[in-house]
């Protein structure tokens, strides 16, 4: 069963919008596990079948809509503050506990690319949460954002970063840019073929995703940097979904801070691209963090 759910966020109780899944004929509270998408994407680009392989396995699940995207409240819309969103994961985990439908010692939490790197800090700081799972994770936002680009690109990409802000200061208002383009001169978040067709592909399935976000966002993006809190997360349990042919966020970048973590701690590889965890190979990742979750929920 699947029902619409809002919570407020602690501090400034900004409404956070999403569903929560329970397993049919529930017999006491149950172990749970929150998600919540990754850059700049909305629960309805598949959240909603990971949490019915979670329903379907026993587990109640909630998805959310980050502050300023989907359903969402909050603005400037389509910007994204890995800061703020660490503390909103941290308010779902709260909205969790109190349910009547799960048990508050047996939260997990799952995250993907942007939000992996997140779900990690958060685990880190948060004893709550009993397990994570970081698919295809953000280790840095610097290296990620550098090894896209080639050297000219790199240079005009820090001016573009550094006139949005000089824009911002003089009063005119939120510079924003596209997320994806498939025009190669056009500046977007996220550049390159395969992210254009994963964030088109859902067309209808998600009228709530809009092609547009905040220069500040690629600052923020920039600054962010997870790598420290793998190393930090033990002893709650990690998991890490990697693709051995990533280059959005590099495979070899994400390998070395599984081997920097301290267990207990599980690999789990899928040969392919990015991209190929939320599609392609979907059955493949959405089983290995059900299996994780039931091992150690």
């Amino acid at each position: 069963m699947r029902k619409d759910i809002e919570f407020q966020t602690r501090g400034d109780n900004l409404t956070l919008r999403g569903w929560m899944y329970v397993p049919d004929n529930l017999e006491g509270p149950a172990a749970c596990v929150v998600l919540a998408h990754g850059f700049t994407a909305v629960k309805e680009m598949a959240l909603d079948k990971y949490c019915e392989v979670f329903c379907d396995a026993g587990l109640v699940a909630i998805a959310y809509d980050h502050r300023n995207f989907g359903a969402s409240d909050g603005e400037p819309r389509g910007e994204a503050d890995p800061s703020i969103q660490r503390s909103d994961y941290r308010d779902a985990v709260s909205f969790a506990r109190d349910q009547e439908e799960i048990d508050p010692e047996r939260i997990g939490i799952w995250g993907t690319s942007y939000s992996a790197g997140t779900v990690v800090e958060v685990g880190s700081i948060d004893r709550r949460v009993k397990a994570v799972c970081a698919q295809v994770p953000v280790i840095s936002g610097y290296w990620n954002v550098r090894r896209l680009m080639q050297e000219q690109e790199w240079d005009t990409f820090l001016e573009q970063v550094k006139e949005a802000r000089e824009k911002e200061w003089a009063g005119e208002g939120i510079q924003t840019l596209k997320v994806v383009s498939d025009d190669p001169e056009e500046a977007a978040a996220v550049p390159g073929e395969r992210t254009l067709k994963f964030f088109t592909s859902y067309g209808d399935d998600a009228p709530s995703w809009r092609n547009e976000t905040t220069w500040r966002t690629l600052e923020y993006y920039l600054e962010f940097e997870p790598e420290p809190y793998f190393r930090r997360v033990s002893p709650t349990p990690l998991q890490m979904i990697v693709s051995t042919e990533d280059t959005t966020t590099p495979t070899d970048l994400a390998l070395k801070a599984f081997n920097e973590a301290h267990e207990p701690k599980e690999l789990f590889l899928i040969k392919g691209h990015h991209y190929e965890s939320y599609v392609e190979q979907f059955d493949v990742t959405a089983g290995a963090a059900r299996d994780f979750f039931l091992k150690y929920l």
